[in-house]
């Protein structure tokens, strides 16, 4: 059973829901003090909320295994065992430092609110972690050994910009998306070579993209509105000797720049030097002219692919 809570202005009584709820989500912010032990049933599996007082919520249902959970005024952190074992999905908007050892042993799916903006202390994150997304505030440096090596997907919000070194993002990471303000310089052999789709935000543009820098089987990338790419009589990138793309690209967007034929052409050589053989009757050329020029080029090889 599901159920969406429109209540905002008065307080819940006591087991006011049904034994059988499984799915709970409050559709407005909930403002009255919270017991839980009374409030929700165990059988609750799924609970949205909006939690906009200063007393803080003694527990949460034992069994849940997704959480969306917003702390307006909650001005402590989070304590160990308040989050249940079970959780593997959680959405946590909370301006409070993460303690070690208090996200739930099975968490796979972790995405920390626009307010969240503290320094990553170690074993916060569980080994069972594979996706991770910081949203708007974050901009707080990545250690080495922070991030756990279980992660295949991590997402840098909009604030984000922290020069990263060897060993700051897991060996195993297959997805990286970049914030719109990260334009920090990347070094060779920072980003792991099992990545395979990597996006970058509006505001990375360096000078050049030198070997090492670019996984070697990176599949899918993503350049946004800033980053120039030039050919023909003036141009701002050697693309021979600046612009190092691995062999096994299947997709490469470039956005905000008009294509035309003997762009396109350069485009095709660059991306095929290493081996790929990239040429006219194997890639996809895509000009989207409406909002922005988008540049999609995309490899026929391989038919399958589904990084989009």
């Amino acid at each position: 059973m599901t159920m969406s809570c429109t209540h905002k202005d008065h307080a819940l009584p006591a087991h006011c829901f049904p034994a059988s709820l499984q799915s709970l989500t409050f559709k407005y912010s909930y403002q009255h003090a919270i017991d839980s032990a009374n409030l929700f049933p165990s059988s609750l599996k799924s609970l949205s909320l909006s939690y906009e007082n200063a007393e803080p919520i003694e527990q949460l249902p034992p069994n849940l295994t997704t959480l969306v959970l917003h702390l307006q005024f909650h001005q402590h952190s989070l304590q160990s065992g308040f989050l249940p074992d079970t959780l593997t999905q959680l959405r946590l908007n909370h301006n409070q430092p993460l303690l070690p050892n208090i996200l739930p042993p099975n968490l796979v799916h972790l995405t920390l609110g626009n307010s969240f903006n503290h320094p990553l202390l170690p074993n916060t994150f569980p080994e069972s972690l594979k996706e991770l997304v910081f949203c708007k505030d974050f901009n707080q440096p990545i250690e080495p050994g922070i991030l756990p090596h279980s992660l295949v997907s991590l997402t840098f919000g909009l604030s984000f910009n922290q020069p990263l070194e060897q060993g700051s993002i897991p060996g195993n990471l297959e997805t990286l998306v970049f914030g719109a303000r990260y334009k920090a310089t990347l070094l060779p052999n920072v980003l792991p070579d099992s990545l395979v789709s990597l996006t970058f935000g509006n505001d990375w543009c360096p000078n050049t993209i030198r070997e090492g820098v670019i996984p070697p089987k990176l599949r899918y990338l993503k350049f946004q509105l800033q980053f120039k790419l030039r050919f023909g009589s003036s141009y701002n990138f050697n693309a021979q000797r600046d612009l190092v793309l691995p062999r096994t690209l299947n997709e490469l967007w470039l956005q905000s720049q008009p294509i035309r034929p003997p762009t396109a052409s350069s485009l095709l050589k660059v991306i095929g030097r290493d081996g790929a053989r990239l040429t006219n009757e194997n890639i996809e050329l895509n000009n989207n002219n409406n909002n922005h020029n988008d540049i999609r080029v995309r490899s026929k090889r391989k038919k399958n692919c589904n990084i989009m």
